[in-house]
């Protein structure tokens, strides 16, 4: 880590060198780089946190643009007023009771509310309790963090499990001594429900700090009577640049001695000394997690079954029908003499699973009719005893008769395997008839859930022996803490599954799982060669030229030659808009009305989804497959089509009130 941590000092003091060789670089853009530098603090939650967040409502200082001047600029006061203080005692039953909760609902400093609620908390949850029997889980009732609107008074109402999140059990009836064990997450978790509630309904309770000491927590807001700034003691001492310069020449040990004496005069610098990271043999977190997927099964009828060929068609019935024809509907359209002709017609089942019911509900034919599937006969007219399929019919050709019957004969058999299910119809007419049926399948269009899967990103560093688990939290509910067991139980929870057409409420015992591993890395630090590196760069750089020399080391160590290019930075500039293109994409109309499907009532069952995209630094529409870019990167404007659709749902609207008759004028 020291080695590391001189590796810095080097780097800085490279780019302090450099900085006094470029002297004459232009102001202007030297201004621009240190607002870009600025701004680009801001780019993470921390930067924000601690630039900005701190200093407005916190004690310290703000930052001028290029960092060389700060000033007092705070929107609140210290954070150091009390305004929610808890208290909580675990009872014999493992179940905790609280002895008070005391307010500042005036928000004047000073706490003005004392009440001592009598409820048994059998369980935990991120935003209220369950309440239920000592010492078990019977007779549960689940209250959820309240604020009275007027008084700010902090309360609890019954509600759904489905309505609490984050819960897990703490009595004797899922473990013993969990709630002592366990006392600082159970009142960072009852204290963080009660801040929430009373910031929902009053945003001036914004929290600034909190503090756990024994059985109680406290919460501090902005303190009214305190808003001056207090100055602090830098923890961190720093050589000037010129003395880092010269440890250039220096080695290793030498580097290592005299890093080890200017840290263990910093405060900061003992922490590194004595850190765990302070070693040849380096760890390092690994964030992963483990989550529960709940696929949905939503189908519709074109899910079911397809036309692949033939003669033949499909049509919709109903929400659950499937009406299929096979062969030629019409009248007198064969000709002959005791002539067989077939027609073929194949439909390509995809989900036979779905299928409930497949029947003939209709044929029409003159003279003789065979209906086949997968060249198995399953019924034929006008007696249904037509079953070979190699001859010819077992009576006379002509029957002088136009039939028109309903065999109600089921094939349902044929449709039980996923693939092509190829029908014929064969016909034999002598004169002139035609030769066609019509079948009904009945269809399960249901939504289902499927199998649960899991998603797992853990599994290499559990499998890895230089890995140990150092934290584990499910469903919010912390588990494993600090290398070891808390005892603690997620209860089982209910989530809303959704799909595009249906949801569900599913209940698991979990559904995700955030885990910190930490693993062992035995490499070593090895500086030598960056300091190379930095005396060939800080060599070069004395020459002003913009291609600094430079040196690289390949697998085996050994020394390429190389270069950096160091333009100056070019200043920042912000465009006269932001570049978006415009995409379409065809996507099916499948909203749902109390009409059924949208897209079942029309001539074209899909339209065109507009989406506008931001361009990218290179000036390039970041479409996704499927879409078609219809609008180039460019400065937009819709306003006008803005207008005017909006234009025509206001009159459209209109058109929907009951008025007196008369004409008036459009407003």
């Amino acid at each position: 880590m020291i080695r590391k941590i001189l590796l810095y000092f080097f780097i800085i003091s490279s780019f302090s060198a450099l900085a006094e060789e470029k002297k004459s670089q232009d102001i202007g853009k030297s201004k621009a780089e240190e607002m870009t530098a600025y701004f680009s603090s801001f780019k993470t939650s921390s930067g924000v946190k601690n630039n900005l967040q701190n200093p407005l409502l916190g004690s310290e200082k703000l930052n001028t643009l290029d960092g060389k001047s700060s000033f007092n600029a705070q929107l609140g006061c210290q954070s150091s007023s009390e305004y929610l203080k808890a208290t909580i005692a675990p009872t014999r039953t493992g179940d905790v009771r609280f002895i008070a909760i005391e307010q500042d609902t005036s928000m004047d400093g000073e706490i003005d509310t004392v009440s001592t609620p009598d409820w048994v908390i059998s369980g935990v949850c991120a935003n209220g309790f369950i309440s239920c029997s000592a010492g078990s889980w019977d007779s549960c009732r689940n209250m959820i963090w309240t604020a009275n609107k007027s008084t700010n008074q902090i309360g609890a109402y019954e509600g759904a499990l489905t309505d609490l999140g984050g819960c897990y059990c703490i009595n004797n009836s899922c473990g013993t001594g969990l709630a002592w064990s366990n006392l600082e997450t159970i009142l960072g978790t009852l204290g963080g429900g009660i801040a929430s509630a009373l910031a929902s309904n009053n945003s001036y309770y914004a929290i600034s700090n909190t503090s756990i000491n024994d059985t109680t927590i406290k919460y501090y807001g902005s303190d009214p009577a305190s808003c001056s700034n207090n100055s602090k003691e830098s923890i961190v001492e720093t050589g000037s640049s010129s003395e880092l310069v010269n440890y250039k020449t220096a080695s290793v040990s030498e580097m290592k001695n005299a890093g080890t004496t200017a840290l263990s005069s910093s405060n900061l610098g003992k922490l590194v000394l004595n850190s765990q990271f302070n070693s040849d043999s380096q760890s390092e977190y690994n964030n992963c997690s483990i989550n529960r997927v709940i696929p949905i099964d939503e189908i519709v009828l074109d899910d079911i079954i397809g036309l692949n060929s033939g003669s033949g068609s499909i049509t919709a019935c109903g929400s659950d029908c499937l009406l299929l024809t096979l062969g030629r509907v019409g009248d007198d359209y064969i000709s002959g003499n005791c002539r067989i002709v077939d027609q073929a017609v194949s439909f390509y089942l995809k989900r036979p699973d779905r299928v409930l019911s497949a029947n003939l509900l209709y044929a029409a034919f003159d003279d003789w009719i065979q209906v086949r599937a997968n060249n198995h006969v399953f019924w034929s007219g006008p007696y249904n005893n037509w079953n070979s399929t190699t001859s010819r019919p077992p009576g006379r050709c002509e029957l002088s008769t136009s039939w028109k019957q309903s065999p109600r004969s089921s094939f349902l058999q044929y449709m039980q395997n996923e693939g092509n299910v190829d029908f014929l119809v064969r016909t034999e007419v002598t004169g002139r008839g035609e030769g066609y049926v019509r079948a009904q399948i009945k269809v399960d269009t249901e939504c289902k859930l499927d199998e649960d899967y899991i998603s797992d990103s853990c599994e290499p560093y559990r499998n890895d022996k230089d890995c140990v688990l150092v934290s584990e939290t499910v469903d919010g509910v912390e588990v494993y803490k600090n290398y070891t067991g808390t005892g603690l139980t997620p209860i089982n929870s209910t989530k809303k599954i959704k799909g595009q057409n249906c949801s569900f409420d599913v209940t698991r015992d979990w559904f995700n799982k955030d885990r910190v591993y930490i693993c062992k890395n035995d490499s070593e630090f090895d500086i030598n060669s960056i300091i190379d590196r930095k005396s060939v760069v800080s060599n070069s750089a004395k020459n002003g030229d913009s291609e600094v020399e430079d040196i690289r080391y390949d697998t085996d160590k050994g020394i390429v030659n190389a270069s950096i290019n160091v333009t100056p930075y070019t200043a920042y500039t912000d465009g006269e808009c932001t570049q978006v293109c415009k995409t379409r994409e065809l996507v099916p109309q499948n909203s749902v009305s109390t009409d059924g499907i949208t897209g079942a009532k029309v001539i074209n069952p899909t339209v065109y989804q507009y989406e506008y995209r931001e361009c990218d630094s290179d000036n390039v529409c970041p479409a996704n497959d499927g879409e078609e870019v219809i609008h180039a990167c460019a400065c937009s404007s819709e306003f006008s089509n803005a207008t005017a659709i909006m234009q025509t749902l206001r009159v459209a609207g209109q058109d929907l009130i009951c008025t007196s008759g008369k004409l008036q004028p459009m407003e």
